[in-house]
């Protein structure tokens, strides 16, 4: 049997699967959007952490190059120390992305350049300490011996010429290893051959020539083995280079494939977002159209049930115990409107059978007034007559007491039926409260999405702010390659001040060279840190428009969640109008009971004049022996029952207990008059039976 409670109940869990189908879908949207999250932080901290190792071999090329120009042993063991830190650090970037095979094979590329670095500064630092640290060591040591003594013999020969030619060397030497140039080596060479064919051509003994010619030679063995070092570091340094270019294209490319996913992840999430979107306002739509499909047809079941228990409430009220409620269904209602037809039906009986005794009542009062007239007639006869009336008031009395019993069957039916409503009075007050439950459910949701609404705000806002501070990045960047420029340009004056110094300069012009150097790196870097500010800055727009686009995506989400708290208010409202429905209903049994206790009471005051008949029916018998009295009795009697009769018509009338149909009937049925029999005396019909009627005729 679908009952009230079971629709009900069904309605209520219909209403709790829509809401947990909405949390689900939240679930999964608000899940999609922190995967995705997570996954450009991931490709973020790859970028950072494949900047960050840039950073690092661009720390490293500056402490080489420290290195190169002042070398020390703790300067090769900070290089060194740096480098294995290096890779232990790619080492670990490559354990955490093993599920990035793209991003692990440019790892592993710059491990190998940083290994390859490793190895050859190694053999860079062997090579610099075979060079000598300082001028007292390795083999620039054997050429400042070598200078030394050559600079001694020719001290000791004193040729102001070969002294010249001597100073012109070493100032070439210096020149060299200021620049460490190919051409400063030619130029030593052609000083050193120059000074080699003044000695030969100079006039002094052949041990001194062969002296001097000695130590030239040792100077030239020296100053080319240094000058073979020096161009092995060059390419060292040109390897350097090399592994520099390498590292930085690993970055570029490393950097195109963190931008290509970064872009691929956006395009993902906003087809997830747009499916998730479109799916929760479907399943809204839907889930919403079928809540309100099954009340608007419980409710309409509910009111047509209650619209019919209260029409016959209002017809029995009226009067009219002939009619009965149709059945519909197999609810409450239902079992409610068979026990109303049963009370009604129950009822209807008693009434009839009330109608029967008051007709039976009627005629005895007539006959007996028609014995008040035939005061002639035998006490004997007259006794029998008292005796048939006696046993008609006892059947009445028992008819009564049998009308009596079913109206208290029906008083009891009426107040199950009551509990009843009652009972469903509170399942319906309940069903409201939970939808009250559900609204206050969606009003914290609101609140969620309000909260939710700051906090994208929020992030547009910081994402401008970052946007204006890129902004200010790039006119700090152009400022700074004007600097390099104006620097650039004082080197190339200064340059040109100190060719004009002649020999005086030239420690200035080599410094203004490297200055004019620095400029031009300076610049170089410049504009590769403003190209990736560019990047950084379209990357910047990129995301404020995704910003934008998740803003519009929560506009739609908080749109939907006003439709559910729309859905909700107006089940509400449809549960109220069903609870003030059923509080009808029970005002309308309460009535109905009221009016079984006063038929029950008026057929109690039946039940005792049906006594007092009774009552005054033996009465009548046991003073049969006085006919005076007796008549006068009988007399009174006949009045009291005509009045009795009279009352109960008049009760009687107040209802309709028979259908027109059968009222029409009846009335057209001529009433058929009880006549009243007598024994005639000896001799005039042998004790024969006879009609009163007759006899009266007989005695006039």
């Amino acid at each position: 049997m679908k009952s009230i409670r079971t629709k009900l109940t069904g309605m209520i869990f219909l209403v709790i699967f829509s809401f947990l189908a909405l949390i689900v879908f939240n679930f999964f949207y608000f899940r999609t959007i922190e995967t995705t999250n997570a996954e450009k932080d991931k490709l973020m901290t790859v970028a950072l952490e494949n900047k960050a190792l840039q950073e690092n071999f661009a720390i490293i090329r500056s402490m080489d190059q420290q290195y190169l120009r002042e070398p020390t042993d703790e300067q090769a063991e900070e290089i060194k120390q740096f480098v294995e830190n290096t890779i232990e650090q790619v080492d670990s970037y490559i354990t955490q992305l093993d599920d990035q095979s793209a991003f692990s094979e440019s790892f592993q590329t710059m491990k190998e350049q940083f290994e390859k670095y490793d190895k050859e500064f190694a053999t860079l630092e062997s090579l610099n300490m075979e060079i000598g640290y300082d001028a007292d060591s390795g083999l620039r040591s054997n050429l400042n011996t070598a200078t030394e003594q050559l600079d001694e013999a020719i001290t000791k020969i004193d040729n102001v010429t070969l002294k010249d030619s001597f100073v012109q060397l070493q100032r070439g030497e210096n020149n060299y290893f200021a620049d460490q140039t190919e051409g400063q080596f030619i130029k030593v060479m052609n000083l050193l051959y120059y000074l080699e064919e003044e000695i030969a051509n100079a006039s002094f003994n052949e041990e001194e020539r062969n002296r001097l010619l000695e130590l030239t030679s040792n100077y030239e063995t020296a100053f080319k083995e240094l000058y073979g070092k020096y161009e092995q570091q060059e390419r060292y340094i040109a390897l350097f280079d090399e592994i520099n270019k390498v590292i930085s294209e690993t970055v570029s490319e490393m950097e195109q494939k963190v931008t290509e996913e970064v872009d691929l992840l956006t395009e993902e999430t906003k087809k997830r977002i747009s499916y998730f979107q479109w799916a929760l306002i479907g399943t809204s739509i839907v889930l919403i159209a079928f809540v309100l499909i099954i009340s608007y047809i419980i409710s309409k079941n509910l009111i047509i049930s209650i619209s019919s228990v209260k029409k016959g409430v209002q017809k029995i009220g009226n009067g009219n115990f002939t009619y009965r409620v149709p059945i519909k269904g197999k609810d409450e209602l239902a079992e409610l409107s068979v026990a109303f037809n049963q009370m009604a039906e129950k009822v209807q009986q008693s009434f009839l059978t009330i109608s029967d005794s008051a007709d039976q009542i009627q005629s005895s009062a007539e006959n007996l007034a028609a014995y008040v007239e035939q005061t002639t007639a035998q006490t004997e006869e007259f006794g029998q007559a008292i005796e048939q009336v006696a046993t008609g008031a006892n059947d009445q009395t028992v008819r009564i007491e049998e009308g009596l019993g079913l109206m208290k069957n029906v008083s009891e039916s009426i107040t199950v039926t009551n509990e009843k409503s009652k009972q469903i009075a509170s399942d319906a007050q309940q069903s409201e409260k939970e939808g009250q439950n559900g609204l206050v459910v969606i009003h914290e949701l609101e609140k969620t999405n309000e909260q939710f609404d700051q906090l994208s705000k929020s992030l547009i806002a910081q994402v401008g702010k970052v946007s204006k501070n890129f902004q200010q990045i790039t006119k700090i960047v152009q400022t700074i390659e004007e600097i390099a420029e104006n620097t650039n340009l004082l080197a190339l004056n200064a340059a040109i001040e100190s060719a004009r110094a002649g020999d005086a300069g030239r420690g200035f012009a080599v410094v203004s060279e490297e200055i004019r150097k620095l400029a031009v790196r300076s610049k170089d870097e410049t504009r590769e840190i403003q190209q990736i500010v560019e990047r950084l800055n379209e990357e910047m727009s990129t995301l404020t428009d995704n910003t934008q686009t998740f803003y519009q995506y929560k506009v739609t989400h908080g749109k939907s969640v006003n439709m559910t708290r729309d859905a909700f208010t107006k089940i509400i409202k449809l549960m109220s109008n069903i609870n003030r429905q059923i509080l009808d209903i029970s005002r309308f049994i309460d009535r109905m009971q009221n009016m079984g206790k006063e038929i029950v009471d008026k057929l109690d005051d039946i039940h005792q004049i049906s006594e007092q008949f009774g009552a005054v029916a033996q009465e009548v018998n046991a003073s049969s022996e006085t006919h005076m009295d007796a008549i006068q009795q009988v007399n009174r009697a006949a009045a009291s029952l005509s009045q009795i009769s009279t009352s109960l018509h008049k009760e009687i009338a107040q209802y309709e207990i028979i259908s027109s149909t059968r009222n029409h009937t009846m009335s057209k049925k001529p009433k058929k008059k009880k006549t009243l029999w007598i024994f005639g005396e000896k001799g005039r019909g042998g004790g024969n039976r006879i009609s009163l009627k007759r006899w009266l005729k007989r005695k006039k």
